[in-house]
């Protein structure tokens, strides 16, 4: 008798604080997050929504849906919204983890932020091979090569050469005598954009290039000459490969 009176002290005497500072029902609540199967109420997304992004992308949790279950037979469909999401972050890329909350209990999901297409500053690009003809009828098979060097201070700039050379023939010696020019920045739709100044080519008329690295390791290239105040010669589609 007096064993069982000693042991009902001892359970008293630790039940208690835990009652009082709500630690017990913490350990045991499902709003704590828990991964018991048996605790209700709880959620799980029965429609994920979009898990892997460019950096800079906002959320996009359209077609997300959740199960919020009461309890083993009762539940609800949900549709997600973003107000539901927290800890979701594109600024750099990487493996990550976002936490979607309802009605006081969460679980949490991986996504992935890419990299967006950059410029590869260690190569030479070129262009797709084009005709000059000179005075005299003669033809001669051109190339315009680009190159790249990114600052400590990460801006950009470049320099373009023409040549009859190939890409086998090709150096970075050959670009010593080229006049280098700074790139604006700017992240539009997922994509780095690296746009030069007015560029004069003569006394007359300017130039601006315009490179938006693609996922395929190319650079798509918008050329505009600039004459007397105003725009000619737009083209787009052009792209610089790269070995």
């Amino acid at each position: 008798m007096k064993y069982k009176k000693l042991v009902g002290m001892l359970l008293l005497v630790f039940m208690v604080p835990l009652i009082f500072t709500g630690c017990f029902f913490d350990i045991f609540n499902p709003n704590s997050g828990g991964d018991n199967d048996d605790d209700y109420p709880k959620i799980e997304v029965v429609t994920i929504f979009k898990t892997e992004y460019k950096v800079g992308e906002s959320l996009d949790v359209s077609g997300g849906v959740l199960k919020y279950f009461e309890s083993s037979d009762e539940f609800e469909l949900i549709n997600i919204t973003s107000d539901m999401i927290s800890y979701f972050d594109t600024t750099t890329a990487g493996t990550k983890t976002l936490k979607l909350s309802y009605n006081g209990v969460f679980i949490y999901i991986s996504y992935i932020v890419n990299a967006l297409p950059d410029i590869d500053t260690t190569a030479i690009y070129y262009t797709s091979t084009y005709l000059i003809t000179d005075d005299f009828g003669f033809s001669t098979v051109y190339r315009d090569y680009f190159k790249f060097k990114r600052h400590n201070d990460n801006s950009v700039s470049y320099c373009m050469i023409s040549s009859e050379k190939s890409m086998a023939q090709i150096s970075d010696n050959d670009f010593d005598s080229a006049d280098w020019f700074g790139l604006n920045h700017s992240v539009v739709d997922g994509f780095n954009i690296y746009t030069s100044s007015k560029r004069p080519i003569d006394g007359v008329t300017s130039i601006i290039h315009e490179f938006t690295p693609q996922e395929d390791g190319r650079i798509s290239l918008y050329k505009a000459n600039y004459t007397n105040g105003s725009f000619s010669g737009a083209s787009w589609g052009k792209y610089l490969y790269k070995d």
